[in-house]
């Protein structure tokens, strides 16, 4: 490294909240290359000295940890420490695995917050410093209600990673209905999130031909009135390692994308 060129100031938000949705839904199968990505960002920011929350969609509703319970449930997901028996609650939702119930169930043990879903926004406002950055790298939760709670209950930034746009491109590999969910994700991420994080330019050139796709279409125009940050620095939200950094308002527009 060049020790004479600068180096991009880090700006830190005044909290994180990592979405480990992915890593509740996915307990006790076999990890697979983006549930391995979720368990990194969550290793990494617990080392951070940013202030670390964690959010996760039950089958009841949504979860709010603070650090130490998401170091706690980090623990779990590692195997250094059992899942818990499944609580009463779990009864309502017996047709998930028994092991997504067990996790679920421990989630809720600790949780700082819970509540029903039309009270996240509330939540996150009672919770959140002003400003929290929300962060989801799975691909699950991707949803306009999260998206809303986190800009109107903590005036918060979403920053979404894409891993890849399989689905779309080989459409004739997936499960009945996976193309069509997978083309309402990508819209929502091109139309609600402040930043997209890449996993490589290849991605990165990729999910950009699917968007040009839609360009113009009624009802993509993103929120007006938000204030986009510019360049290529992970650090306002908060992702280890590298990543490619698409912006999406104003890039969009420059781009006719």
């Amino acid at each position: 490294m060049d020790a004479g060129r600068a180096q991009p100031e880090r700006i830190d938000p005044p909290a994180r909240l990592l979405d480990i949705t992915r890593l509740i839904r996915r307990a006790g199968r076999a990890p697979t290359g983006v549930d391995r990505v979720e368990k990194a960002y969550l290793d990494h920011l617990l080392t951070d000295p940013v202030p670390l929350f964690a959010l996760a969609r039950t089958s009841l509703g949504y979860a709010l940890l603070d650090r130490d319970g998401a170091a706690a449930m980090a623990a779990r997901f590692d195997g250094t420490v059992s899942w818990g028996a499944p609580d009463r609650l779990s009864r309502l939702s017996r047709g998930r695995p028994l092991p997504v119930r067990r996790a679920e169930s421990d989630l809720r043990r600790l949780a700082l917050a819970r509540c029903l879903p039309q009270r996240l926004p509330a939540m996150l406002a009672r919770h959140l410093p002003r400003g929290t950055a929300y962060l989801n790298v799975g691909h699950s939760n991707l949803t306009d209600r999260v998206f809303w709670a986190v800009r109107h209950g903590a005036d918060g930034r979403v920053a979404v990673m894409i891993h890849d746009v399989i689905p779309l491109e080989f459409p004739h590999y997936q499960r009945p209905g996976m193309a069509d969910r997978f083309r309402a994700m990508l819209k929502r991420v091109r139309d609600g999130a402040d930043i997209v994080i890449y996993n490589t330019r290849d991605t990165q050139t990729r999910a950009e031909a699917q968007m040009r796709q839609w360009a113009g279409a009624a009802g993509h125009r993103g929120p007006s009135g938000r204030d986009r940050s510019h360049g290529r620095n992970p650090s306002r939200c908060g992702g280890p390692g590298p990543a490619l950094v698409r912006h999406s308002r104003h890039d969009r527009a420059a781009k006719g994308a």
